[in-house]
């Protein structure tokens, strides 16, 4: 839908349709959809699901886990998982702005 009301725009700019589509990215644009949490593995991870593929391989720099600065993040085409997990432990994880 996103890319319709892009592409319409590119054709035939129009006020209404751009006011709409302002409202459309902000409601269902790039956006985290789900998590995943694979606990049966030997080396736990956790991964956060995105709406929309991922722009770039490193986006380390987009993750803080701020009790456990050691994990590594892995990217994958829709998803961002963090390796070196352990089991049974809390993590506070922040994806920053700018991520897509």
């Amino acid at each position: 839908m996103i890319a319709t009301y892009r592409l319409s725009q590119q054709i035939w700019p129009n006020d209404h349709v751009a006011a709409h589509l302002e409202d459309i990215v902000a409601q269902y644009g790039f956006r985290v959809v789900d998590h995943v949490i694979d606990a049966e593995a030997a080396a736990p991870r956790i991964c956060a699901v995105f709406s929309d593929p991922l722009g770039s391989t490193d986006l380390s720099a987009y993750v803080v886990v701020a009790n456990a600065p050691q994990t590594s993040v892995e990217t994958e085409t829709e998803q961002i998982c963090l390796e070196s997990v352990s089991h049974s432990s809390r993590y506070a994880i922040k994806l920053r702005a700018g991520l897509s």
